[in-house]
């Protein structure tokens, strides 16, 4: 008999499975207040460990092409200002490319899940 092998499949997300906020508030979609840039962004994740597992939660769903995830996202993190990409030291020729919709995810990826994996 031939040994089965072992694979990593890509991460499985759905919408039933959205994690619950860590306080009495809820993160609906579209989100009813401002969008943050960056920085706001980042400490809000840092913070608010409920709001990075919702985040990170979006944010794989985005990157897998869910439409109504990208746009979730959009209403809670508007992406990097310009000035916060200067700041950044990103290159002129590739802030366009930053500012794009998608490509400014990255900017929160990493954060959101550090954020939403910390002990609570």
């Amino acid at each position: 008999m031939a040994a089965k092998k072992k694979t990593r499949g890509k991460i499985k997300t759905s919408r039933k499975a959205k994690p619950k906020a860590s306080s009495a508030s809820d993160y609906p979609c579209p989100n009813t207040g401002k969008a943050l840039g960056l920085a706001a962004t980042v400490r809000r994740l840092l913070k608010e460990p409920g709001f990075a597992a919702f985040m990170r939660h979006e944010l794989c769903l985005a990157h897998q092409g869910d439409e109504d995830a990208i746009k979730c996202i959009a209403s809670y993190y508007r992406g990097p200002t310009k000035d916060e990409l200067d700041h950044l030291c990103i290159a002129e020729k590739d802030k366009a490319r930053c500012l794009a919709c998608t490509d400014h995810l990255n900017f929160i990826d990493g954060l959101a899940w550090y954020g939403g994996a910390k002990k609570r």
